[in-house]
Parts: C-alpha cells; sequence; structure tokens
C-alpha cells in the first residue's frame, strides 16, 4: 500500500512547504525495518505548481481554474489543463493496476494569515468516519506535544467549528478524485500563516509536521477495518471480566444522501452486548431511513 502528499497546488501558500517537510523530516527518521516501511511507502509531490512558485504567483483561483480545481471526476481523461495533474492521476491508476492500493492521501495548504477556524482538516463528508479517527488521534498527539510554541490544533475549540474540522465537498478537487480511486482518508490539512500569538517560523512548523506524520501511522494502525474488527475493539474496550448485564458499546449512524432536505449523518440506535456476548442493535429512528439510499457507520 501507498501513501500521497501534495503541497502547493496553491502556489502562494508557502508555510504548507515547511509543514510538509517536517512529515517527511519525521518518516525519514523510521529505520528501514520498521514495520511502517513493510507495508507502506510514501510519494511526495512537494509542489504541484512550479511555475507559480518560480513566478512569484498566488495561483489560488486563477483563471480558468487553479491546480487544485484541474481534478473533474466527471471530465474525461486528457481535459486537465496542467501536466503535472495528468502525470499523477496515471501514476496512481498505473499502481491500482498493478494491484498496489493508496491507503490515504493528503494535500497541504495555508489558506488564512490568520482566523478565527484555527488550524484544520478538510474533507468530504463521504470520508467523515476515518476523519474523525484521524482528528481524535491528532489532538491527543497534540496536547501531548510539550515542546514550546507548539503548533495547536485545537486551539478554538470555542468557536465551534466542528473542532476544526470543515466539510468540503467538491466534485473537482483532488481529494474528492483520490478518494474515488480506493483511498481510505484523502483530506487536506490547512494550516495558518501565523497565529496572533504565536509565530510561525520553520521550528515550530516542522514540530507540527511530524505531529501529523505520528498521526498519520496511528491512524493506519485502526483504519481501514472492517466491521467486525470494530466491534471486537468496542468489546474489548467496553467491558472486563464477566459481563453480567447488557452494555452499550457504540451507535450505529445513517448518513441520508437521496434527500435534499436531510443530508447529514444522525443516530439509528444503540449497539448492545449482553452477556453472552452477542450484539443487539436497538433501532430508535429507522422509519428515518427506510426507503432511503445512504451509508451507515459504527
Amino acid at each position: 500500500k501507498y501513501l500521497i502528499f501534495t503541497g502547493r497546488m496553491h502556489c502562494c501558500e508557502t508555510v504548507a512547504s515547511f509543514v510538509l517537510e517536517g512529515v517527511v523530516n519525521d518518516f525519514a527518521k523510521l529505520p528501514a525495518d520498521d514495520p511502517f516501511w513493510k507495508e507502506y511507502c510514501i510519494y511526495v509531490v512537494p509542489m504541484m505548481d512550479v511555475a507559480g512558485v518560480e513566478n512569484g504567483d498566488q495561483g489560488k483561483n486563477r483563471q480558468p481554474h487553479d491546480h487544485n480545481r484541474d481534478w473533474d471526476t466527471a471530465e474525461k481523461d486528457g481535459k486537465e489543463i496542467y501536466e503535472v495533474t495528468k502525470d499523477l492521476k496515471a501514476f496512481a491508476r498505473t499502481k491500482k493496476a498493478d494491484g498496489k492500493q493508496i491507503a490515504m492521501f493528503i494535500d497541504y495548504h495555508c489558506p488564512y494569515l490568520f482566523n478565527w477556524a484555527g488550524n484544520y482538516l478538510s474533507y468530504g463528508e463521504w470520508n467523515e468516519p476515518e476523519i474523525l479517527i484521524f482528528k481524535d488521534i491528532l489532538e491527543a498527539t497534540v496536547n501531548a506535544d510539550t515542546r514550546p510554541n507548539r503548533i495547536r490544533f485545537n486551539f478554538m475549540d470555542e468557536h465551534s467549528y466542528n473542532r476544526n474540522i470543515q466539510k468540503n465537498q467538491q466534485p473537482n478537487v483532488s481529494k474528492t478524485w483520490f478518494y474515488n480511486l480506493g483511498a481510505i482518508a484523502t483530506f487536506s490539512v490547512e494550516t495558518l500563516f501565523t497565529e496572533k500569538n504565536n509565530l510561525y517560523v520553520p521550528e515550530n512548523l516542522h514540530q507540527w509536521g511530524d505531529n501529523v506524520a505520528t498521526t498519520i501511522r496511528e491512524f493506519l494502525k485502526v483504519a481501514g477495518k472492517n466491521n467486525e474488527a470494530k466491534l471486537k475493539s468496542f468489546k474489548l474496550n467496553g467491558a472486563s471480566g464477566t459481563i453480567t448485564e447488557s452494555i452499550t458499546i457504540g451507535e450505529l449512524d445513517f448518513y441520508n444522501n437521496s434527500s435534499s432536505s436531510v443530508k447529514d449523518w444522525y443516530e439509528l440506535g444503540q449497539l448492545t452486548l449482553d452477556a453472552n456476548e452477542t450484539v443487539k442493535l436497538d433501532f430508535t429512528a429507522i422509519g428515518q431511513a427506510k426507503g432511503a439510499k445512504g451509508k451507515f457507520r459504527l
């Protein structure tokens, strides 16, 4: 399996290069016999818009479209206007034809000088279960980091910005294309140019990058597992010794994508584990899902 990291889809977003450099440096520290390398390899395109960088261009929203709007899944091959997009698509398709699965695609951006959203992950709603796992691991990793001037992930929670996760479901962006190719998780890491009270410099941007790298490795240990594996982990985490009564081990949610008025995850019911270790589902809102088309998550 393999991962692809890209940077500078928007050539002016210089901070993304330092973050991606931190990610790469952290992975480079792993010994050659580390278990990670036995299962995964990583491909990095550090500057997608090389000409824009060389010319000092801004890049984002360039007409007719910028590098990260060159991925329309509805268009036939050959309609891309940037050669690097064609080349990266061809590379990924060749890997798939060779039986290699893409595990993750991460695009590194820095869209704002500073704003209330903070540093966040941008992703499509179809990828939400995986991103929520990644988010939790990243928060724990950053919170455990005691280095001075560390770059925070959840420092703007008081604004209720979905724990600094933004849903961005566009059909013509790179993360959508790679998700459709079969990746477990695709998203962009969005880093501010700086904070008002914490200056971003190469040192702490590299540290932020190695926290992201640590999160990637931990995420891949648990992501993409089937529901049976998830239920086993719930059982192990939710009970010890003999089960004498039913306990709640999780919930089943449903995402309705057949209704124009209801497009969100909502809880269907609680999963419980009884004394015979039988999983039971108590539907509390099954009527809402009747006849609807969508998908489930545990």
